[in-house]
């Protein structure tokens, strides 16, 4: 696996080509980010074979998302995928498409449908689906997501805009024991879309942009996962407060009176019953020093628990960054952040501001 206990390794693969064939394969541990990290973005233990038929790429690939008991299989996740990426001129710019198959095999996990891997909560207070659908992990007897996305892009001399979409299908089958227990199969419905723009003028650079991630409607007791779900694993970054940032794992989600996450919502590193309004701008004020701002409004897809009852509005988060060349692969980067929070964002009594203040020295060699 990726995260071995004894020796925790980055990446270690050895990449070859195949005698005679437009392929090229890459085995052992590596990165592997799809459709904009929506998808998956991780290391993985996987196998994968490209192929460059120009203008069309192909990967293939198998991941081994979690081995961690050999002598049983029904512990193992596997997931497999196909990426198809399409780059062309048209008109004045260039056209890039990418279509992506995932399918995550779970055996009898409770993978994403669990909040600890998959961010999907299956024990919401309001529905009590735990109950209901999996009164015990040990009762899942097949665990199938599928997902289906596409991504087009277009980038001119003074513009580039994308649009991201992605379907979850597939289901997860409970065993008969469970079924007489009063639990039933769910269908993965979630679904996301993401798009933005941005324009460029001499050193001035603007964005706009926004995405939207289904969730679970707190008076649904549907068994079926409509909330947009994740294989194991990825890592999705936007804002600073809320999506993480360049300081990593400052993630936010919706937390109860006693300060536990109950999961209603989430933000980084994979974004379920969570929408957001964005526009930036950045200016390189000289050749090695940057300015950027940038503006967000959060919301959820459905209400969440609020301590005076439901609401469905985060806050609004503004960013702000100084980027610093000092010598030539040496940066400094300067972070102030600020979250205007509404009462989804927390179903606590107190419905406190968030902010952050740091700096980040990064050597590139």
């Amino acid at each position: 696996g990726a995260d071995a206990t004894n020796i925790e390794t980055k990446n270690a693969y050895v990449e070859f080509n195949i005698p005679e064939t437009p392929l090229t394969a890459s085995v052992g541990i590596q990165g592997i980010a799809l459709l904009d990290s929506w998808i998956i973005d991780d290391d993985f233990s996987a196998a994968v074979v490209k192929a460059n038929f120009d203008p069309i790429k192909v990967q293939v690939g198998y991941i081994a998302a979690q081995n961690t008991d050999v002598t049983d299989t029904n512990e193992n996740i596997d997931s497999y995928f196909l990426s198809l990426n399409y780059t062309g001129e048209v008109g004045p710019g260039k056209l890039t498409g990418t279509l992506v198959g995932y399918y995550q095999n779970g055996n009898n996990t409770i993978v994403s449908t669990d909040p600890l891997t998959g961010v999907y909560t299956l024990n919401n207070p309001a529905t009590q689906v735990a109950n209901r659908l999996f009164p015990d992990p040990e009762f899942i007897d097949s665990n199938d997501l599928f997902d289906i996305g596409v991504n087009l892009g277009y980038k001119m001399d003074w513009m580039s805009a994308y649009v991201n979409f992605v379907k979850n299908l597939g289901s997860v089958d409970v065993t008969n024991q469970a079924k007489l227990d009063g639990a039933g199969d769910a269908d993965y419905q979630g679904w996301m879309i993401d798009a933005g723009a941005n324009f460029f003028c001499g050193p001035f650079t603007f964005d706009l942009g926004g995405f939207y991630t289904s969730g679970q409607d707190l008076n649904d007791e549907s068994p079926d996962v409509k909330a947009f779900t994740y294989p194991l694993a990825s890592t999705k970054y936007f804002s600073e407060i809320i999506g993480g940032g360049i300081f990593d794992k400052f993630a936010i989600g919706h937390t109860d009176a006693n300060g536990k996450r109950d999961f209603q919502w989430t933000g980084y590193g994979q974004p379920q019953n969570l929408w957001t309004v964005t526009a930036g701008a950045s200016w390189q004020a000289l050749e090695k020093t940057k300015l950027s701002a940038s503006y967000w409004y959060f919301g959820t897809a459905e209400d969440v628990d609020t301590f005076d009852g439901t609401d469905n509005s985060i806050g609004h988060e503004v960013d702000l960054y100084l980027t610093q060349g000092i010598v030539d692969g040496l940066t400094l980067d300067l972070v102030g952040a600020y979250l205007f929070a509404d009462d989804a964002y927390t179903a606590a009594e107190s419905v406190d501001d968030a902010y952050e203040v740091g700096a980040r020295l990064q050597w590139n060699f």
